[in-house]
C-alpha cells in the first residue's frame, strides 16, 4: 500500500515534500462507550496473614508455641533442682 505523507522536524513551522512510501504498520484508534476496568491488588506479609486466617490468629499461635518452649524449659529446671540440690537448712 503506498502512502503520501510530509515531514516536519521543527513542530508544524516547516513542512518538507511529500514523499510516497510503502506503509509497513498502520495503528488506529477509534473511541468507544466500553469502559474496562482494570484492578490489582498487592499483598504484603501482614496483608496475606491477614487474608489467609487472621493476624491476631496467628500472633497467638506464635506466642503460644514460645510460651510451651519457656514452660517446658522451666518445668524441666524445677524436676532437675527438686531431684539433684538439697536444701540446706536455715539454722
Amino acid at each position: 500500500m503506498h502512502v503520501r505523507e510530509n515531514s516536519t522536524y521543527d513542530i508544524g513551522q516547516t513542512w518538507e515534500e511529500e514523499e510516497e512510501s510503502d506503509l509497513l504498520y498502520a495503528q488506529y484508534y477509534f473511541m468507544t462507550g466500553d469502559i474496562v476496568k482494570h484492578q490489582f491488588t498487592a499483598f504484603n506479609i501482614v496483608g496475606l496473614a491477614a487474608k489467609l486466617g487472621g493476624l491476631m490468629k496467628i500472633i497467638t499461635g506464635v506466642f503460644g508455641i514460645i510460651a510451651i518452649a519457656i514452660n517446658e524449659r522451666v518445668i524441666k529446671a524445677k524436676l532437675m533442682r527438686s531431684l539433684y540440690f538439697i536444701e540446706k537448712p536455715m539454722n
